[in-house]
This record gives C-alpha cells, structure tokens and sequence, in this order.
C-alpha cells in the first residue's frame, strides 16, 4: 500500500526523513545514507518512554510525548520523520467489490466503509490494493484495506509536530516489517513481532499483508512471572531471562549444557508456559488463516504457511525459533532486519544482530524514506 501521506512534498526536493518506530514503552529510530550508491547507518537509537505516556497505541498524555520528543532529540538534525501506526488500532480486511472504474474504488470503500469496520467513514483513514480479480468471476475485485482511526493518527501528527519534528508519512507497523524482511513475490509467510508488551502475527504473501492480530502476550510477561517467581526485581529478571532463559531442550547448545544446575531448570521450567501461550497463539491464527482465507489465492500456489519469521526485542530468547519450529511443525527462523538494506558481506552494522531484531520496524520505515527520495 501507499504510505499515509499528509504532507506530500515534491520530488525533487532532498529531505533528510528518519524511520521512527513507537511504542508503548519506547521509541525506536533509525536513518540511511547514501555512500557510493550503497546504503549505510546514518544514525539510530532507542529512547525509553515512562509509563504512561502511550498505552495501547493510543498517546495518553500528549504534552508528555512532546515534551520527551523534545528533550530526546534537541541535540539532533532530525527535522522529518516516517512515523509508525500502532498495530493494534489498525483495522485489516479483504473487501469483495464489483470491477469498476479503479478511480471509482476509494469513493466507493468511502460510501461503504461504516459496512465493513465498526468506524465511521469520517473519522477513519485508509487506504488499499487490489489484490486480483477474483478466479471465481471476472466481474469482482478482491480490495485489501487497511484502516486507522483519524484522532489517533492526528494525534500522533499534532505531538511530532509540536516537537518540530514534521511526520511526512504514517505507516503501519506491519507495512514496515513487509519492507524490511520480505522478497517480492514472497510465499505464505508469518512474521511474529514479538515485542515488550504485545506480539503481532501477520501473514503476507506476494508482498501484501493479508491478515494481522495482535495479543497482550510479550516479553514484559516473562520479567514479570520470573520476578515473581523468584522473588527478584523485574529488571533483575530482565537480566536473568537473558542469560539463562534457554528453552530446553530445543536450545542449540542444550547438548553441551547436560549438566544444568537446579537455578537453571528452574528458570526455563518458569518461561516455558508464557512460550507456550505465545505457541498456541500463532498455532490459532495459522489455523484461522488457512480456513478463512482461500478464497483469495491462486490455487496453484496453495495457502498454507511456508516459513515464520520472528522479530522483536524478545525474539532473541535462546532456542525460541528451535521451540516453536518443532511444535508447530514449521520452519523458525529469525530475522535478517538488513536483507533489503544492505550485504553483511559488504557492510558491518553498528547494532549488533540480537539488538537489531527489535528495530526491524524501523528499518522498514527508514527503508520508506529512502525510497520515498527522503535521505
């Protein structure tokens, strides 16, 4: 899809837009350059939000927001910005639609809108594609459109621009993973973005984002039952889950780990119902996909999940991908966030490759402004 444009600029003009990936807890960025017609890492970081601020996607105390974007980034260039949707308040469906002229289709899906999503035509924003006529008729389009709530996404106008910094565009968090990880014409994919606070699932295939959820199910859950637990700090269990938060005995050097101590087994025996609960989720939703959805696919090209793709701040827990891939009988694999950016054979990251899985996001946004003219 097109990016939500509120301030279309020409093209001939340069302007130097930074890829900003917000959520509840923190704001992720990340900017490209161009060096010898090959993109490099301009400049990036993560700000932590205080609690508050922002929950569920929707900001809650706006003159917080842009207070902390102002202070945050003072001492920087950036002026201009490709700012995240939060996934949560996105709104996803595939629409049937008589064929018409295609300039006719926005004001239809306009008319329509209140028929398909539970918003008001007026205080919604949106866009689509049209995925392909439908095999079955000639005389149908099969329109994807993605809907945002229009205070939420103003409100993340007003306080970026309260803070001077101009948001060029707006898109959602699963548009950007699509830009950052996926290869055109891809298969049946799921990515799961597991994160902080909440885990995203969304299946693409041929480069659209055909379905996405979103679960109150994230790494936060696992600080806070090993903080329990063990009766430690969670930012101490923060600590503990990453160095000894291994899922046996999927764990690639579980081999070599035999003789764990009890601390060890205990920890892991703690995780394991959190990655489970994550496990059925994604089992439900590949499942819900595969029953709901077949209308819209060639039949040649079937539509069974081929691959998951993990992302996320969380997503680097040792033996994750091992877990998952064994139990729901599918490839695991995490994510390469540079694949469209740049060859590793070529260029050396400055952010480590457990720490960029969480700015996945915001490499597709800065991948946006790059290709947008905006570097």
């Amino acid at each position: 899809m097109s990016l939500f444009n509120f301030f279309p600029l020409p093209k001939f003009l340069k302007t130097p837009a930074v890829g900003f990936d917000i959520s509840d807890k923190s704001i992720r960025y990340i900017q490209f350059g161009i060096k010898k017609n090959r993109l490099f890492i301009k400049q990036f970081g993560e700000k932590k939000l205080p609690d508050g601020i922002i929950e569920a996607g929707e900001i809650k105390k706006e003159d917080e927001f842009t207070s902390f974007l102002k202070t945050q980034f003072k001492n920087t260039d950036i002026k201009y910005a490709v700012v995240s949707l939060p996934e949560e308040k996105s709104l996803l469906d595939i629409i049937e639609l008589p064929k018409m002229d295609r300039r006719e289709i926005r004001k239809n899906l306009n008319l329509q809108l209140e028929n398909y999503f539970p918003i008001k035509s007026n205080e919604a924003v949106f866009d689509y594609e049209i995925l392909n006529a439908r095999t079955d008729s000639q005389n149908f389009f099969d329109i994807l459109a993605a809907v945002f709530p229009l205070r939420v996404v103003k409100t993340y106008q007003k306080t970026f621009m309260a803070a001077g910094i101009k948001p060029l565009a707006f898109e959602s968090e699963t548009e950007a993973l699509k830009t950052a990880l996926l290869e055109e014409n891809n298969p049946p994919e799921m990515i799961v973005d597991f994160g902080k606070t909440r885990s995203t699932f969304a299946v693409f295939v041929k480069n659209n984002v055909l379905f996405t959820s979103t679960v109150k199910i994230g790494g936060e859950d696992l600080d806070r039952v090993l903080a329990k637990s063990l009766t430690v700090s969670v930012e101490e269990a923060e600590k503990i889950k990453k160095e000894k938060g291994a899922m046996p005995p999927f764990h690639k050097n579980y081999i070599q780990n035999q003789n764990q101590n009890d601390e060890e087994k205990e920890i892991q025996s703690i995780l394991v119902p959190t990655i489970s609960a994550l496990r059925q989720e994604i089992e439900k939703y590949i499942l819900y996909w595969q029953g709901h959805y077949s209308h819209i696919h060639n039949k040649n090209t079937g539509i069974n999940i081929k691959e998951i793709i993990l992302c996320g701040g969380d997503a680097n827990l040792p033996g994750l991908p091992e877990y998952l891939s064994l139990t729901l009988k599918l490839p695991v694999k995490l994510a390469n966030v540079w694949r469209n950016v740049f060859s590793l054979d070529k260029y050396i990251p400055e952010i480590e490759f457990n720490n960029s899985l969480k700015f996945a996001t915001a490499v597709g946004l800065g991948l946006k402004a790059k290709n947008a003219g905006w570097i």
